[in-house]
């Protein structure tokens, strides 16, 4: 079964090209605490489907441009 992880930094880039450089500013705009946003974006968890989707979402992206199987 393959494993999917969400790319942080790609994200990232997406986040701040929205003008939302931290983490405070993307979790205001999404709905998503400020520590979920923070633990998802240093990589020390990997969000929820629900999560991801709404992150590509709100950053007008598909989930298909964070996540990515891993080898």
């Amino acid at each position: 079964m393959p494993q999917y992880r969400f790319d942080a930094k790609r994200f990232l880039k997406a986040a701040a090209s929205r003008g939302d450089i931290t983490g405070y500013a993307i979790a205001q705009r999404t709905g998503l605490t400020e520590g979920t946003v923070s633990r998802i974006i240093k990589g020390h968890r990997q969000p929820k489907f629900e999560s991801a989707a709404l992150l590509a979402r709100t950053y007008g992206a598909r989930l298909d441009d964070f996540v990515y199987e891993a080898a």
